[in-house]
């Protein structure tokens, strides 16, 4: 993929995809890195069905139910440090990583010379730490909230403006029918005059 096999030897793969997908990820990685450790961490509920493929030599079991998250998963994390990684890849279930911030995250905390995300065309994409801090510190917990704070008050003005509209035309409708109302009533009536 990016670096010569012989540089490789300790892959973490992160499962964040369906089973056939995990599959078909991991058959690439052990043809690419036949003589590699690869070990895979992935939720309990399918640690049977890898370990009967034999395509990972360690199957970690420490994923919670829900989104893998850097502090829900903080003792986890400081397990995998121990080691050092040649590889640590992500298995999307999209072609866009782009949306799994809080993947490249956990993965960033682990200890590894190489992080990339597999994407479902098997594509490899790396990402480094700086990005992901950039990425998913400054622009998600920092500018967010500073374009809320700046949208908030122009969504408020335009929200009374359109109630402010709203009044306004139904009080026009209101006036309207009562006005037609009165001069049909004048009609009716047998005046002949009109009112305006």
């Amino acid at each position: 993929m990016f670096r010569t096999n012989e540089e490789v030897n300790l892959i973490l793969v992160i499962r964040s995809a369906p089973l056939p997908r995990t599959f078909e990820a991991l058959k690439k990685l052990r043809q690419e890195y036949s003589k590699s450790e690869i070990s895979i961490l992935l939720q309990p509920e399918v640690k049977d069905e890898i370990e009967k493929t034999g395509l990972a030599n360690k199957v970690i079991v420490g994923i919670r139910k829900g989104r893998i998250s850097l502090f829900r998963h903080l003792p986890l994390i400081l397990q995998l440090r121990i080691k050092v990684f040649d590889l640590v890849a992500i298995i999307y279930n999209t072609e866009d990583i782009s949306w799994y911030g809080n993947l490249r995250l956990f993965a960033s905390a682990i200890r590894a010379r190489e992080r990339v995300g597999i994407t479902t065309d098997n594509t490899v994409m790396p990402f480094g730490l700086k990005v992901v801090i950039f990425k998913e510190v400054i622009l998600r917990l920092i500018l967010r909230p500073l374009i809320l704070i700046i949208i908030t008050p122009l969504l408020i003005v335009l929200l009374g403006i359109s109630l402010s509209l709203f009044y306004l035309r139904n009080a026009f409708m209101n006036f309207k029918k009562l006005f037609l109302h009165k001069k049909k009533l004048i009609y009716t009536r047998g005046l002949s005059k009109n009112l305006f």
